[in-house]
């Protein structure tokens, strides 16, 4: 009784996916061949329970268990992805552009040596220097403060 039984689970399934072959030729939708799968799948392992076949079940509820695992470790990786590039960004954020900060500095740098004194070409590479020490420590305090 039960290998008739498990013939005609078997003939009806072969009808289900004939049908659904024929759907899925006219449609072509992804989503809905997902969801015939899974509607197959919900299908073998009745058909599968049915019969006695337990390590069948077991295997394929197996498989099913990792695909949704998969699945929602790429969701998960996505997430991490996305907080990571925005603090990545909010990290960067707080750096200054110093090249714009010192071009005062760099046009006297550039000057010195040129008819200048002596006491004047001190005075500006000292001012250059100043002004170079001030802002690495600027940034230094922003960078502390932005990893805090």
């Amino acid at each position: 009784m039960l290998s008739q039984l498990g013939q005609e689970v078997q003939q009806f399934r072969n009808a289900r996916i004939a049908g659904d072959e024929l759907v899925l030729k006219l449609s072509g939708d992804t989503q809905l061949r997902t969801e015939v799968n899974r509607a197959l799948v919900v299908d073998l392992l009745e058909g599968e329970e049915i019969a006695g076949n337990g390590a069948r079940v077991t295997f394929y509820r197996a498989l099913r268990d990792r695909a949704k695992a998969l699945q929602d470790s790429d969701a998960e990786l996505a997430k991490l992805e996305q907080t990571l590039d925005a603090e990545l960004s909010a990290l960067l954020k707080p750096l200054p552009d110093i090249p714009t900060k010192l071009s005062a500095e760099s046009k006297a740098a550039r000057a010195l040596g040129q008819d200048l004194s002596s006491r004047t070409q001190l005075d500006e590479t000292l001012a250059y220097l100043r002004a170079v020490r001030d802002q690495t420590k600027d940034t230094r305090q922003k960078l502390k403060d932005a990893l805090k």
